[in-house]
């Protein structure tokens, strides 16, 4: 076999192969003695006829099968004889079957990208460890009041600063409807039913609740605002939108008092010092799960400093879609609406396109490093993961095997584990120095 390779551009290489008739004239008589074997033809029985009837009557069958199995063992050859790092074949094409039966074709495969790989054995990051204490658990405390909080109604006064307005309102934009003049309005500015509002000068549009106060139920009110100049939908920046306001009811806030009664509520069968404690231990150990989070992250972008490689097109491209789903659902899953997403759509695609470039050059790092010390999945990984998979989403152990099989995403599963135990060889070289004037404190979870 005379295999030629022609590196391109985006991880591609074209690999020009010329196979002679004393390569593929084995291979054709090897099929054809298999159809022979198997083939039903009138007036022989099975297995009997001559080969020169079989070739004959199947001569079609056979040539594809031919050329499919000559294709699939010349690349498996090349990849071994030229130490190639595939990824999946994109195209064969250009399928010639010479005089004398050689061959000659074409295949298009995508290779792992090419760079040096840097020195992991020991790494320096600046990153603080997490000092969690009692105002932590205050500001949990406080959160958990704010959850529980109540909204009685209020009839005896007017509306002021801090309560809840319940109002119905509907804008419109020199005289028109708001919707009819601007249609990428977020529905939120348009109009609303029953919209609770709380009263503080930074809520909605500036000057929209100060217009309000002092107002009683039922009692209707003219609003006139301005979209700020920083708005993020540009084309709105600047415009002058008139309310018309009713204030169907108020309310107020009660927080509960915080004590055993309180902590009760939270931590069956026990008071505030146990339920203090129990979210002490909590922040603990999430910030011990963040802390630790961050260091192979650190580990890992210190590291792609020094690495820089092309990146195979269409996988770049699937990694790209995959990122903006995520970003996506993260945003609708926070509550924004899906006209304030469309605002920002160039923004969310950029973000997705340079963190889908990272995920990838981090995946093909941690492949190499894997494969440099000789990582493996081993069969009770693979196994854990799956177990791991089906509690989380509350399915059987087999059913989840079956799902990962059809979609086949057993490969994909093995990768991200190799990923991880490269990732866990690397950290444990890591050295975490603290960042220098800064606030040893981590975010923590408000929820204890």
């Amino acid at each position: 076999m005379n295999v030629q390779l022609e590196p391109k551009p985006n991880c591609v290489v074209n690999l020009h192969f010329e196979l002679p008739p004393e390569e593929v004239s084995p291979l054709k008589a090897e099929v054809a003695k298999e159809f022979a074997l198997h083939a039903r033809v009138p007036g022989f029985r099975p297995g009997k006829a001559p080969r020169s009837v079989i070739e004959s009557r199947f001569a079609e069958n056979i040539r594809q099968e031919v050329e499919k199995r000559a294709v699939s063992q010349s690349i498996r050859e090349a990849v071994k004889q030229h130490n190639l790092r595939l990824l999946r074949v994109e195209d064969v094409n250009h399928v010639h079957a010479c005089d004398e039966h050689g061959m000659t074709f074409t295949a298009s495969v995508i290779t792992s990208p090419e760079f040096e790989l840097p020195d992991y054995s020991h790494i320096e990051i600046e990153l603080n460890e997490p000092q969690i204490g009692e105002a932590d658990v205050d500001r949990v405390i406080e959160n958990l009041r704010e959850q529980q909080a109540e909204f009685p109604d209020v009839t005896d006064r007017e509306l002021a600063w801090g309560d809840f307005a319940v109002i119905d309102y509907t804008g419109t934009v020199a005289g028109q409807p708001a919707e009819e003049i601007l249609p990428e309005m977020p529905k939120l500015l348009r109009s609303g039913r029953n919209f609770w509002l709380r009263m503080d000068e930074q809520t909605f549009l500036p000057g929209f609740c100060e217009a309000l106060i002092g107002a009683k139920p039922d009692e209707a009110r003219q609003v006139d605002v301005t979209i700020p100049t920083t708005h993020p939908i540009e084309s709105l920046r600047g415009t002058a939108v008139h309310y018309e306001v009713t204030l169907v009811a108020m309310k107020s806030r009660v927080l509960p008092e915080v004590d055993d009664e309180f902590a009760q509520r939270r931590h069956v069968g026990g008071n505030l010092e146990e339920l203090r404690a129990q979210i002490l231990a909590g922040l603990t150990e999430n910030a011990k799960r963040e802390f630790e989070a961050r260091k192979r992250e650190g580990a890992v972008r210190r590291l792609l400093e020094s690495v820089q490689c092309e990146l195979p097109q269409q996988m770049l491209r699937s990694e790209i879609d995959s990122v903006l789903r995520d970003i996506v659902s993260e945003n609708q899953a926070r509550g924004i609406a899906e006209d304030e997403i469309r605002a920002h759509e160039s923004e969310l695609i950029g973000a997705a396109q340079l963190s889908a470039r990272e995920r990838l050059r981090s995946t093909f790092l941690l492949l190499r490093i894997a494969e440099k010390e000789g990582v493996k999945v081993t069969e009770q990984d693979l196994i854990g993961r799956i177990q791991a998979m089906a509690h989380r989403y509350e399915m059987p152990f087999d059913k989840m095997v079956r799902d990962l099989r059809k979609r086949d995403a057993i490969p994909m599963l093995q990768e991200q584990i190799l990923c991880a135990k490269a990732l866990d060889l690397i950290v444990a070289g890591v050295t975490v120095r603290p960042k220098p004037d800064a606030d040893p404190s981590l975010p923590v979870s408000a929820e204890g």
